[in-house]
């Protein structure tokens, strides 16, 4: 169902419409990227030092990171729209504590100025790989938006996690 959504939301290429009970396109494409990057890795850094990079570090940093957005969001969310449910401990307390402590942690593990002991090669590259990939993801937005294709991102949100009713409104038509 999703790779036919985000298909028709026009947030993936048309392959990805191909769905037989699963989106056989997605899981493909999935399996090669996965594959690719893990032959690449592990043959330049070795198979543990690759899984441990790109698995480990390079991934975690990007959820972290997305975590703590999500954080700012719930902030903002609850003392903007839904000011009447705001609870102060879940909507301030509880994201300002988990922010501080992802933080920390990047902090104490990629220290800017290595005055003590530094993460060996590859692993203090964790960082700014995942700078790198953020830099593309919001120059692919900017782009989207000087194409005028601004709704691309609200069909995209749409196909992938909102309801079906929700889906047919933004979008239109029986998924």
């Amino acid at each position: 169902m999703i790779g036919r959504t985000a298909w028709r939301s026009g947030s993936f290429p048309k392959a990805f419409a191909r769905v037989h009970q699963t989106p056989v396109t997605a899981i493909l494409a999935q399996m090669c990227l996965a594959l690719g990057s893990g032959l690449i890795f592990g043959a330049w850094f070795g198979a543990d030092v690759s899984f441990f990079f790109v698995d480990g570090l390079i991934l975690v940093l990007g959820v972290g990171f997305v975590y703590v957005i999500a954080n700012i969001g719930v902030m903002r969310y609850y003392l903007t729209e839904r000011r009447s449910e705001f609870n102060f401990f879940k909507h301030i307390v509880f994201p300002v504590v988990s922010t501080v402590v992802l933080i920390y942690a990047v902090l104490i593990s990629f220290q800017p100025v290595c005055t003590t002991v530094c993460p060996a090669s590859p692993y203090r590259w964790a960082p700014l790989v995942d700078g790198v990939w953020l830099v593309l993801g919001l120059l692919v937005l900017v782009y989207y938006r000087a194409q005028g294709r601004e709704q691309w991102i609200q069909n995209a949100g749409a196909a992938l996690g909102e309801s079906e009713e929700e889906y047919e409104r933004v979008v239109g038509g029986p998924t």
